[in-house]
């Protein structure tokens, strides 16, 4: 730790300061605002009438300049500039006029919003899952290694889920992702999209493989006379849950990692980039409703 404050400030001098911008989180907020006090105004019937929103020239050259657009018209009406409202910078009230900049951004981030919203479902909940479920499967299983002495200890079923991520990868980046890019003739192979795609399927698949091996499991347990409840059925059949988990851990990370730095504007960056990890924050708790909510279930009605 003190080595590496001490590396720190000693690179002060060489760091590429940027001014702050103000706080995204702001910007949204003086938008819809801005829409709310202006919603019962009308729009120009045609967009030639550029002239009557607010579209200041913008005081970074680094920052990419957004058009004005037709989606979320409501929006709009934050950057209309009424009569006798000041557009200067130093009297404007921003909470009552926006600038075309400000309304796109907020645009932009409304439009990743559904991505980042079903990866929560589909992808992250069955990550978060992985620590708690096909544990208590594995302590009723048969966990003899194929048939061997060896007993594989239940918390460490899902390291196969490292061991598939460390095989794929490396696969993936030299011979799949070369090979898919010489059929699509794009580069990468895969679009960003498609990449999610890919860890929405394979997250489906996992949870799918997950209830197959649980019925399958339960309906031996039941039939056997094991006095533990432990099912005559190898713990290896939980390792396809896991290698589905793996895969779409990478498709659906590189995917949104890519996907957020593409379609984010400039300032919302540093923003988009934090979603990975609130997406991850929030699937736990979600699992976490979800195990209290089947507890509850199955404790009143069997």
């Amino acid at each position: 730790m003190i080595i590496s404050i001490i590396a720190f400030f000693a690179g002060i001098k060489v760091y590429h300061n940027v001014k702050p911008g103000g706080s995204i989180f702001s910007t949204i907020a003086q938008v819809l605002v801005a829409a709310k006090h202006k919603r019962h105004l009308h729009l120009p019937d045609h967009d030639d009438n550029y002239g009557a929103f607010y579209d200041p020239l913008l005081d970074n050259d680094e920052q990419q300049r957004f058009p004005l657009t037709n989606e979320f018209r409501f929006l709009k009406k934050a950057a209309l500039v009424i009569k006798d409202e000041k557009i200067d910078e130093s009297s404007r009230n921003p909470w009552r006029l926006c600038s075309v900049q400000q309304v796109e951004e907020l645009k932009c981030f409304l439009k990743i919003m559904p991505i980042w919203v079903t990866s929560i479902i589909i992808v992250n909940i069955p990550i978060a899952q992985q620590g708690i479920f096909p544990i208590s499967q594995a302590l009723k299983m048969d966990r003899h290694f194929f048939g061997t002495n060896f007993e594989i200890p239940a918390g460490s079923i899902s390291a196969i889920t490292l061991v598939t991520t460390g095989i794929f990868l490396p696969l993936y980046d030299k011979i799949i992702a070369p090979g898919i890019e010489k059929i699509t003739m794009k580069e990468g192979g895969l679009t960003t999209l498609q990449r999610i795609g890919l860890g929405h399927v394979c997250g489906i698949l996992s949870m799918l493989f997950v209830g197959l091996v649980e019925i399958w499991r339960r309906d031996l347990a039941n039939s056997s006379s094991s006095s533990d409840g432990v099912a005559p059925l190898s713990v290896m059949w939980l390792a396809p849950q896991f290698m589905f988990i793996a895969l779409s851990h990478v498709f659906q990370t590189v995917g949104h990692t890519e996907f957020f730095n593409k379609e984010s504007p400039t300032g919302m960056r540093s923003i988009a980039k934090s979603l990975l990890c609130l997406n991850v924050a929030f699937a736990s708790y979600v699992s976490s409703i979800i195990i209290n909510v089947l507890h509850g279930v199955t404790m009143k009605y069997g």
